[in-house]
């Protein structure tokens, strides 16, 4: 799908959700980890590179473009939301009935 060490950037708001999903997605300079799954968060113009095992790669995401929400509260506090940044290196973990809610949200 994407060679080896291959950069990708969106222009769009990402949120991942792995629930069995098990590995390291580079990200920055650093690393996500998914070693129980979890929520994950992109900003538009944030650079990550796809996981090695591509084929073990698997979840929902749901994308959007900053317009949508631009005239909205949420567009102009977005930014104050500090998962959506590259300081952040881990993954949201989530208990197993959050999984299952959030699970349902995508069904």
């Amino acid at each position: 799908m994407f060679p080896k060490e291959q950069k990708v950037s969106f222009d769009f708001f990402k949120i991942s959700f792995k629930p069995t999903f098990k590995g390291y997605i580079k990200y920055g300079q650093g690393h996500y980890d998914f070693q129980e799954g979890g929520l994950a968060f992109l900003k538009p113009k944030q650079i990550v590179f796809p996981p090695e095992d591509i084929d073990n790669y698997e979840g929902f995401a749901l994308y959007f473009h900053p317009e949508l929400i631009l005239n909205y509260p949420l567009g102009r506090a977005i930014n104050q939301y500090s998962f959506f940044s590259y300081d952040v290196s881990e993954a949201l973990f989530l208990s197993a009935k959050e999984k299952e809610i959030i699970a349902h949200l995508f069904v």
